[in-house]
């Protein structure tokens, strides 16, 4: 259509969800179509005229990173200005798959505990970027209303034993942190089990049976 001169494009008008899916992407710094469209319980045609107007905009990046994987979408630097985070200029393609299991496990946990909220890796690193080398950043906080702090952690490959004790007595000197769940593969769990065992507050989870559940039984570790 060729707009007349006394024509104008109507204005842009952020919406609430456009906000939303905004905050929800740079929280992690990319994500893949799926997980926008189970969190925001779009439907293809919805998802499609969302995306449309947030590209139009110059506000979000579609790229395809992968073979037969999904699109993963970013902010600009024009988007990242409606959130409290800059954008992320590179996806890690060496932890591409750790990045999107942790964000496979933080909606799923988000959306058993709808009253809590996610603190990302990226939050967790501001908020702590004057004392990094005095804690351990986790993969992303589960922070309920009462105020407790559940520390989450993907593991998909074993750490160096040494690696592995230093992280859990940082943990034990991290007093706001309430417990620490592990999300790991099979093989890992009893190499990690062994790891933590002077260490009650840290449980473990098998990835595999997350895949096969639409949420897993961590509330007995909620007493």
């Amino acid at each position: 259509m060729v707009l007349k001169n006394n024509q104008k494009k109507k204005p842009f008008l952020m919406t609430e969800r456009d906000l939303e899916i905004l905050n929800f992407i740079n929280t992690f710094g990319f994500c893949e179509r799926p997980h926008l469209e189970k969190k925001f319980d779009l439907s293809p045609q919805r998802f499609r005229d969302c995306l449309k107007r947030l590209k139009g905009q110059e506000l979000i990046i579609e790229e395809a990173i992968f073979h037969k994987r999904p699109k993963i979408y970013r902010l600009t630097k024009k988007g990242a200005h409606y959130t409290d985070l800059p954008p992320l200029h590179k996806i890690p393609l060496a932890l591409y798959h750790h990045e999107i299991t942790v964000l496979d496990v933080a909606l799923m946990l988000m959306n058993q505990y709808n009253e809590a909220c996610w603190r990302s890796e990226r939050y967790l690193k501001r908020e702590k970027r004057e004392s990094l080398e005095k804690w351990h950043i986790a993969d992303g906080h589960l922070i309920f209303s009462d105020g407790r702090r559940i520390a989450v952690e993907v593991e998909l490959t074993l750490k160096d034993p040494r690696r592995l004790n230093e992280i859990f007595k940082k943990y034990a000197l991290e007093f706001d942190i309430s417990e620490v769940w592990y999300f790991c593969t099979p093989l890992l769990l009893k190499p990690l089990q062994k790891a933590a065992e002077a260490m009650p507050f840290i449980h473990f989870f098998d990835l595999t049976i997350f895949g096969k559940r639409a949420c897993l039984d961590t509330k007995t570790c909620l007493s």
